[in-house]
């Protein structure tokens, strides 16, 4: 029973990144693809959290809590510098 609500929480979290890779895609602005990404990384460190839980390897810890701290990061950096080329962020 377990193993069929991590598949099923797989599933939702693969259709979650197919919409979110589609609203990057067809995003108007590039706030809207700096939020898709984020939203895809968070996506992957969700991912990795339920499989290290699923199959019991505290490696996928390590790499989901890095994942995330280098996703933080970047969306910050990113976010400094369209605030500096528009300047009414």
């Amino acid at each position: 029973m377990i193993e069929l609500i991590y598949r099923v929480s797989e599933g939702l979290l693969v259709l979650t990144g197919v919409l979110t890779l589609w609203r990057m895609l067809r995003g108007p602005s590039v706030f809207d693809r700096t939020l898709g990404l984020e939203l895809m990384s968070l996506l992957l460190v969700g991912f990795l959290l339920l499989e290290s839980r699923r199959i019991e390897i505290r490696f996928y810890l390590d790499a989901a809590l890095i994942l995330a701290l280098f996703s933080f990061a970047g969306t910050v950096m990113l976010g400094r510098v369209l605030e500096e080329e528009n300047g009414d962020v």
